[in-house]
Parts: structure tokens; C-alpha cells; sequence
């Protein structure tokens, strides 16, 4: 199973999905908070981020975006998740529930650092010495290589963005970039679905419209994978 959403989630298209829950929160009697429409824009900003550097119309796992994000509580983390980044979402701590807490939320990862708190450093001194350290256990564990783009969301009056949150972005060491670059992410994994409970021969032999020419006729797990079983 785990295959198969692994394969599954190379062809979703991230950015129809973030403008689909954001309308649908848009629409909602409570609205969307200032908090929660500064975080959300982290997310659709890693999608955009993202970079299709092999030109086959998926964002590999190794072409997405990076979110770091300092919180107490893990609220800010969580409203990130919401919005499906097409990355991982890096979230730092010194809460041993909120790092817990990461395993079962939508692409976080969790890193505890001693405290969040300033201490005799500023602001800018503690972000930048949470900072690096979370870059290189990033580095280490495969979440981030030189070419990636990094978002950091941290506070305004600290470091943590549960309140007044503000963005900083990392430009990535290196420059290997496709020519196709920030033309709308949504034309880069488009994939059009039909679904439909009347199959029948001419729906399965005619000429695909979409532009992947796929068709999903039945799905298999990973126990039928061989050739044998197929």
C-alpha cells in the first residue's frame, strides 16, 4: 500500500488541489484568519517553488520545495499541512508532543531543538543558529539538497509562528534549472481523470485525450508486482 500512494502522488497536481481547499474554506461561515492566509501562501509558494528539472511533467521527490517552520504549539506547521505543499515540511520544536505529533500530519517531519526561546541572543542570532542546525540534520537525513529552494516561517516577535508569522526565503546553492521554470506548476503534472462505472471495449482501446495517454483499468498491490503475477 505505501507503494502505491507513493507512486500515486507523483501525478497529483498540487496546485488545482491547493486553490480547491482554499476555495472551499473561503466559502465556509468562519472564513480564513490572517494567521491562516499568511501560512497558506507558504504552501502554495512551495508549490510553486517546485521544479520539474527533468522536464517528464512530474515533481519528483527530489524537485520540491522545502518549508521550515518554528512552532510551540505545531498550530502553524498544521495549517501549512492543510494545504498540501508538494514538499515536506520540516517542523522544529522543543515540545516532545508537537514532534509526535508530526507522524501522523500531512508531509511534516519532525526536528527538536533545546528551546525556541531568545535566551541573551536576539532574534535574528537564535533564528540563525536554529536555522543552520536544522539544515544540516536536513542535509543528513535527505530532506535537502543544494538545489532545493528552503522556506523558513518563523514570528515576527519570535521565533515561533504560531503568531505573526513572517517568511524568509533561502536561495539554493546551485542553479540547475529547466527552461520550462514557473510557467503555471499546475501544466507541469496535469493529469485529466475520467471516471466512469460503464467500461466497455471502445472506452479502453480509443486514443487517450489527456496528454500522459494512461489509463487506470484496475489497480494491483505490491504482492502482484512481478511479471508472473501480472
Amino acid at each position: 500500500m505505501a507503494s502505491i500512494v507513493a507512486n500515486a502522488e507523483l501525478g497529483i497536481d498540487y496546485y488545482s488541489q491547493y486553490g480547491f481547499i482554499k476555495q472551499i474554506n473561503f466559502l465556509s461561515l468562519t472564513g480564513m484568519s490572517i494567521d491562516e492566509s499568511i501560512l497558506a501562501s507558504v504552501s502554495k509558494s512551495a508549490i510553486e517553488f517546485s521544479e520539474d528539472l527533468d522536464g517528464n511533467g512530474v515533481i519528483d521527490s527530489d524537485e520540491v520545495a522545502v518549508v521550515i517552520v518554528f512552532t510551540h504549539s505545531g498550530r502553524s506547521a498544521d495549517l501549512i499541512s492543510k494545504y498540501r505543499p508538494s514538499g515536506p515540511v520540516l517542523v522544529v520544536s522543543d515540545k516532545d508532543e508537537v514532534i509526535k505529533k508530526t507522524n501522523c500530519r500531512f508531509g511534516q517531519h519532525g526536528y527538536k531543538i533545546e528551546s525556541l526561546e531568545n535566551g541573551s541572543l536576539t532574534l535574528k542570532e537564535k533564528f540563525k543558529q536554529a536555522f543552520d542546525d536544522v539544515i544540516q540534520r536536513g542535509y543528513r537525513d535527505g530532506f535537502i539538497v543544494p538545489e532545493k529552494h528552503v522556506l523558513a516561517v518563523s514570528g515576527v516577535q519570535e521565533l515561533s509562528a504560531d503568531v505573526n508569522s513572517c517568511v524568509s526565503y533561502v536561495k539554493p546553492q546551485s542553479e540547475k534549472r529547466n527552461p520550462l521554470l514557473y510557467l503555471n506548476p499546475g501544466k507541469l503534472g496535469f493529469i485529466q481523470s475520467l471516471v466512469t462505472t460503464r467500461i466497455h471495449k471502445d472506452l479502453l482501446v480509443k486514443t487517450a485525450q489527456n496528454r500522459r495517454a494512461t489509463k487506470i483499468v484496475c489497480t494491483m498491490g505490491p504482492a502482484c508486482w512481478s511479471e508472473e503475477a501480472i
